[in-house]
């Protein structure tokens, strides 16, 4: 396989939640479905960092949670290159996965949760939330592709009256390199050492046998032909190995190994995630999906952490999905990053493609609201107009489209894009409206409100221009008289007719065509009508 080769892969990854309230419901499909994660493709490669955002609701935890099979997709395949041994790699499709297996692979792939604290059990101590993954998963355990071997050394002692056996899970205590675990061991005369011996000493008759590598213990005796017969184990207990790597997971996350036996609720909340982080590396994995990390701590912890992240990430390989709605923070961690909105990606490509020269409608005006500490800043922010719809009936083609502030247009008319957008609104708008009270909410002065079909036809007709920030007179004639016909059905509260009429007079190609992810250059895809041939002059084909 290449090394090119993503170590996560997702393909058109779905996962719908059912809206039924009960058994009987659900038979009668009367039930909705929420579409969380709606189709996404991703790709994650070795030692990289892909951050998803978007605003809260958009499905990035649920993408996240999905990808490890934390919850089970509706649809769609996740594909992990996962280790072999001996540098190979085997690709698995974890939804083709057994309970079993997938138990299995949450050795490779692993979680950091939002909340430090919810996420940390309260009656367990640090050293019993770390261990746990540990114990379940049976770490530390020997490597089975590692060889063990002994590098013998003799003073005074012919080299061939001494014979090496070597455990094969020596490799737990002694770092192999090029998967090989080379134990060194020293056999001298020396009649001088008495008394008790440390696991790494024995000693028959005048001669010593030693090694200074930590948790080897050697035994050392005569065999009947005169010669000396060395065996070399591991000197620590299992229970003693994984109290080791707590400490040292401790020592790793920026803790210290006497936190060990504290309680969560006696740590601040950067502490917390620190414990969760060390949680997540217990039992080596390759892969991290971390859901907003940082946004529960304070902004000074906050760098501290995503500081950490990186020195772990290059420290032992990992690779990240960082979930997050600062796109601030995104900026700081990701090499590459991808903007979902309703459940799909609309922009996927490098942080620096990303930021620098935003493609998106959706992404220029997640960009344009991080805030810039040069009080001489002079930049626009793109305010967008409406509400984020629901994910139970997400719109039709384009999902950004009821809010876009660069819809394509109608061929029919010749508009600037503002007033486009404003007739798109009122359109959106009187759709979801049941009465016209609703579609536009007039309050008095001593807090009481006026029916909207109580005022004249042209008063009212003024008071729906200023809602949506229409002119008195609309750029296109045709336009100006296709609204105030829209208007005259509102106003005869004939609510069928207006909408009827809007459909039909105000339409835009992002209502009726979902866009394909497009190529804005080397690995930079975006999903947007604006970017395709047929429409980048707002015109169909």
């Amino acid at each position: 396989m290449s090394d090119n080769e993503p170590i996560l892969r997702a393909e058109g990854l779905r996962k719908y939640y059912d809206t039924s309230s009960g058994f009987l419901e659900s038979l009668l499909g009367h039930g909705k479905q929420v579409k969380a994660v709606d189709g996404v493709d991703l790709e994650l490669r070795a030692g990289e960092t892909l951050g998803v955002v978007g605003e809260s609701g958009c499905g990035k935890t649920t993408l996240g949670r999905t990808l490890l099979w934390l919850i089970e997709p509706t649809d769609g395949s996740v594909y992990y290159r996962r280790r072999t041994g001996g540098g190979d790699r085997e690709t698995v499709d974890l939804t083709e996965c057994s309970s079993t297996e997938l138990r299995d692979l949450r050795t490779d792939l692993q979680y950091i949760f939002q909340d430090p604290f919810s996420s940390l059990n309260p009656r367990l101590t640090v050293n019993d939330i770390i261990g746990e993954p540990l114990e379940v998963h049976g770490l530390p355990c020997s490597d089975d592709h590692v060889t063990t071997r002994a590098d013998v050394r003799t003073v005074d002692v012919p080299a061939e009256d001494v014979s090496v056996t070597v455990a094969d899970d020596l490799d737990l205590v002694v770092e192999p390199v090029g998967d090989v675990a080379t134990i060194p061991v020293d056999v001298r005369r020396d009649a001088g050492i008495d008394g008790d011996l440390e696991p790494g000493i024995d000693t028959v008759d005048d001669l010593v046998v030693e090694t200074l590598a930590e948790g080897v213990a050697v035994t050392a005796e005569r065999t009947d032909d005169g010669g000396i017969e060395i065996e070399m184990s591991v000197g620590l207990s299992t229970a003693e190995l994984r109290q080791e790597r707590i400490y040292e997971l401790l020592e790793v996350v920026g803790l210290n190994p006497s936190h060990a036996h504290r309680y969560p609720h006696e740590f601040s909340g950067g502490q917390r995630q620190r414990i969760g982080i060390a949680r997540a590396l217990a039992v080596d994995p390759e892969v991290v999906i971390c859901d907003e990390p940082v946004s529960a701590l304070d902004v000074s912890v906050q760098a501290q952490i995503l500081n950490l992240l990186a020195d772990l990430q290059e420290e032992f390989g990992l690779s990240y999905v960082f979930i997050a709605h600062d796109l601030g923070v995104v900026e700081h961690i990701a090499d590459r990053v991808a903007v979902m909105y309703l459940g799909e990606f609309a922009e996927v490509g490098s942080t620096e493609d990303v930021y620098a020269s935003p493609s998106h409608p959706y992404t220029e005006a997640l960009l344009s609201a991080i805030p810039e500490p040069d009080p001489l800043w002079d930049g626009e922010k793109i305010l967008l107009s409406g509400d984020v719809p629901s994910p139970i009936d997400p719109p039709a083609g384009c999902r950004f489209h009821t809010r876009c502030p660069r819809v394509v247009p109608s061929e029919e008319y010749d508009l600037p894009q503002t007033e486009w957008r404003s007739l798109l609104t009122f359109k959106h708008r009187l759709e979801g409206a049941e009465t016209p009270g609703a579609l536009l909410a007039l309050e008095n002065r001593g807090g009481t409100r006026t029916d909207p079909t109580d005022l004249h036809r042209e008063e009212f007709e003024s008071a729906i221009r200023s809602e949506f920030d229409l002119p008195e007179t609309i750029a296109d004639r045709r336009a100006e008289r296709a609204f105030a016909r829209a208007v005259e059905h509102v106003h005869d509260d004939d609510r069928k007719a207006a909408v009827a009429h809007t459909r039909d007079a105000f339409g835009s190609p992002c209502e009726r065509v979902e866009p394909e992810p497009v190529s804005a250059g080397d690995d930079h895809r975006i999903s947007c009508l604006l970017f395709e041939d047929e429409w980048r002059d707002g015109s169909a084909p």
